[in-house]
């Protein structure tokens, strides 16, 4: 074993225990005991009904009073036998052994935990033999770095992908993917643009080269058939190979579907896997493909609804924007649309595309763009991304600098209009000057927004949705975009935007630059509490949303995976902003 393999092993191990760990822990499926000073344990049977013991380094951290571990090995204890713990699926069976089968853990999170671990492995080597560098990084290679989601014990489980396919398809390793094209009869498919005046493949010819269209006519002409009955649809090459060739072979032999081979244009794999940015020319939008993978905490397809409506719900939300002057003149929000999708409907969502405006269409000269995600992705030295930005302007007038022109438009969409948005850190791009930030730019809204009908502002705006597609019409308040309560949207905000974004990104940087969390949430009171008083008509529709309430829920993410469903009731935990606010 050599040396690199053994530290990729040895890091995997301890991140993936480490997080599934802290996940339990903060939903309270696990219940912790304090040994002495930030030294906890849990208690275990193993399957000879011994007392068995898991001890672990960690702090509770004024982030919604989470417990995090330290980056230590966790010591398994167990008949006079003290250890560094690295068998996970172990670890399950001795926690969960005196649980009730109410609380059975579902086998296929032994799976995505293993499959995580093994991913994680194969990706710590790769980046010990292949340094990571940030100097001159595009936005499509900024794109591709991240440590994988924060929280998730399942951050790489990556179900359906072989160790060959993962090299192939996943951002980290930045490869060339090239899109496989289908045509389609014109029947069996479903599509939406945003300009209405468009027929579907003459949208297309504005996303390929001449020489690819002429190919695919060619194609069909070679066939004897009508190109004028068909329309085009991107799939990813592994759900071509996977999925839809194997379950597609009466279609194709009914010349309902016609494989008309890969494309020439280049793309690199964004986070989601599923999105795709071109490589080929900066311009051109990205391609968001269903994959029929489990990740993190769900299938990679995309359901045919939510795709018919994807171009009517930017258009929605840039109408809304462009009444609000705060939003269209001072912060000069970018929002970035889908501007079309396509489903194949005999696929079911599983040949399904989305095509969403790149940021560099908004870009003005001097400005440049880095998504939220890659901002603590380290270099070989250790360094985050942004940290000679916070060498060169200080932390404290960058931070306060980042919230008042990336956040607070964030949060004034839903205190002013009453709409929120799924605003993790996958979803927002700064755009800065020189590492300086000046706006931000949003995105991914097909299956993200949320509005609860009597706090809007705009509701003449809210498209139709039941004409877009008749499952809309047969939904419930809570089932599509419309929440029963406001509490939903203040949940939303807290979860996507507090805890997994700014959350997430407050306990990195004090880790990093030994400042107090506690600093770091006083000034974003400030800057919530200054944004309030720019704006004293909202005072009404701020109290009502109550965004410094004394305690609040996060979604269980880890007890969906590890029982198949929320089991225990959510815990209420500590906001940092209430905390901060009443000292």
């Amino acid at each position: 074993m050599t040396v690199v393999h053994l530290e990729a092993l040895n890091g995997a191990h301890r991140r993936v225990l480490r997080q599934l760990l802290e996940s339990l822990i903060f939903e309270g499926v696990v219940m912790p005991f304090q040994r002495k000073e930030q030294v906890y344990c849990i208690h275990g049977i193993d399957l000879e009904g011994k007392q068995v013991i898991y001890e672990f380094a960690a702090r509770k951290r004024f982030t919604f009073g989470m417990l995090r571990l330290h980056d230590q090995p966790i010591l398994r204890e167990s008949r006079g036998v003290r250890e560094e713990a690295v068998n996970i699926s172990l670890f399950l069976d001795e926690v969960f052994h005196k649980k009730s089968s109410f609380n059975v853990v579902q086998s296929s999170f032994y799976e995505e935990l293993e499959r995580t671990l093994v991913n994680e492995i194969l990706y710590r080597e790769y980046r010990s033999l292949n340094p990571q560098r940030f100097d001159g990084a595009t936005l499509a290679e900024l794109e591709c770095r991240s440590e994988g989601h924060p929280y998730h014990p399942c951050f790489r489980s990556r179900i359906g992908f072989s160790d060959e396919d993962n090299f192939a398809y996943s951002p980290e390793y930045e490869p060339d993917v090239r899109v496989f094209w289908l045509a389609a009869i014109n029947e069996d498919v479903v599509w939406s643009l945003n300009i209405l005046e468009l027929g579907w493949n003459e949208f297309i010819q504005t996303t390929i080269s001449s020489s690819e269209k002429d190919r695919f006519i060619a194609c069909l002409k070679e066939m004897q058939l009508n190109p004028d009955r068909y329309c085009y649809v991107p799939v990813h090459p592994w759900q071509w190979e996977h999925y839809l060739k194997p379950s597609c072979i009466e279609a194709v032999e009914q010349l309902r579907l016609i494989p008309l081979g890969s494309s020439s244009t280049i793309y690199t794999p964004q986070q989601s896997i599923r999105t795709l940015s071109c490589r080929s020319s900066a311009p051109s939008p990205d391609l968001k493909l269903s994959i029929h993978i489990m990740n993190t905490s769900s299938l990679r397809d995309l359901s045919i609804h939510s795709v018919a409506a994807a171009p009517a719900v930017s258009g929605w939300l840039q109408a809304v924007v462009d009444r609000d002057f705060y939003l269209k003149e001072e912060a000069r929000l970018i929002l970035l649309h889908e501007l079309a999708g396509i489903s194949y409907v005999p696929s079911g969502g599983a040949a399904s595309g989305i095509w969403r405006e790149s940021i560099h269409s908004y870009l003005e000269n001097g400005e440049e763009a880095a998504p939220f995600h890659a901002f603590m992705t380290r270099d070989a030295d250790g360094q985050p991304f942004i940290h000679a930005w916070l060498v060169q302007y200080g932390l404290d007038k960058w931070f306060r600098e980042w919230l008042r022109t990336n956040i607070i438009p964030v949060v004034h969409l839903l205190v002013a209009r009453g709409i929120v948005l799924e605003s993790h850190a996958q979803n927002m791009i700064m755009v800065h000057r020189n590492g300086w930030p000046v706006r931000v730019a949003l995105r991914d809204f097909h299956e993200g927004v949320e509005y609860f009908a009597p706090f809007l502002t705009d509701p003449d705006l809210v498209p139709d949705f039941a004409q877009i597609h008749p499952l809309y019409g047969g939904g419930e308040p809570g089932d599509y975009f419309e929440m029963p309560t406001l509490g939903s949207l203040q949940e939303m905000m807290i979860d996507a935007l507090w805890f997994m974004n700014v959350g997430y990104f407050i306990m990195n940087i004090a880790d990093q630059y030994c400042i107090e969390e506690r600093a770091l949430w006083h000034i974003v009171v400030n800057e919530l509490e200054a944004y309030g008083e720019r704006h004293p008509e909202l005072g009404p529709r701020l109290d009502a949303l109550d965004l410094f309430a004394s305690d609040c829920e996060i979604e269980a993410l880890a007890q969906k995976k590890l029982f198949g469903a929320v089991q225990l009731p959510p815990r209420r935990v500590v906001n940092p902003l209430h905390a901060c606010k009443m000292e």
